[in-house]
């Protein structure tokens, strides 16, 4: 559902607590050693290399959330509020029409 429509997300309990684990957990792969219970668990295979590059994944993750996060609010507000604007416009012209057919 569109703007007016919606509920802030964390306002769903079970989807913010999904959204939160799968945060720290897609994190914990990166940072955690390549030994670690999570990676046996789920038979990952680790990310071998220099741990700057982990950190600038991790960074990444973080990045891309805000960015995604800041273009829904601003982009798609302003873009709902212009598609409002244009369908109330077009509905109070044909109302209009319609009002000057019954005169």
């Amino acid at each position: 559902m569109a703007y007016p429509f919606r509920k802030n997300f964390w306002t769903n309990y079970p989807f913010t607590i999904a959204i939160g684990l799968i945060l720290v957990f897609d994190s914990a792969f990166l940072v955690l050693p390549s030994d670690n219970w999570l990676n046996q668990f789920f038979d990952v295979l680790s990310l071998d290399g220099e741990v700057r590059y982990k950190y600038v994944i991790v960074g990444g993750i973080v990045v891309n959330s805000i960015l995604t996060y800041a273009c829904e609010k601003l982009i798609t507000i302003h873009l709902t509020r212009i598609a409002d604007k244009k369908q109330a416009k077009n509905k109070a012209a044909k109302f209009e029409a319609e009002m000057r057919l019954l005169r």
